[in-house]
């Protein structure tokens, strides 16, 4: 993570494995500003009949929308983009690891 931000990292929160069910949606957001600059979704299992993609804004305000499979994980400026899954989760489950970090020293 630190490679990939450039940055000295200090790790802040780690959050799972949380389970979404069934019509599950995580409404777009931003992350807290003090410990979640850096986060990272790690995938661990997913019981679905079509893919719920992470949908998320760049820092030009475009969204893109992010699948990931069981054992991928994806980094992001969780404070500074926004991001969320809303439409509903088709199929049984959905799990994920979080995992937050700040600034070193901040």
């Amino acid at each position: 993570m630190e490679k990939w931000s450039s940055t000295e990292l200090e790790s802040t929160y780690v959050y799972g494995i949380r389970v979404y069910g069934e019509d599950a949606i995580l409404e777009e957001h931003r992350d807290r500003e003090t410990t979640h600059i850096v986060s990272a979704i790690i995938n661990v299992d997913q019981n679905v009949d079509v893919d719920w993609p992470l949908v998320i804004e760049d820092h030009h305000y475009r969204k893109h929308r992010i699948n990931l499979s069981p054992g991928e994980v994806i980094f992001y400026e969780g404070a500074r983009l926004q991001h969320g899954r809303p439409k509903p989760l088709q199929g049984k489950e959905y799990a994920n690891i979080f995992c937050h970090f700040k600034i070193s020293g901040a």
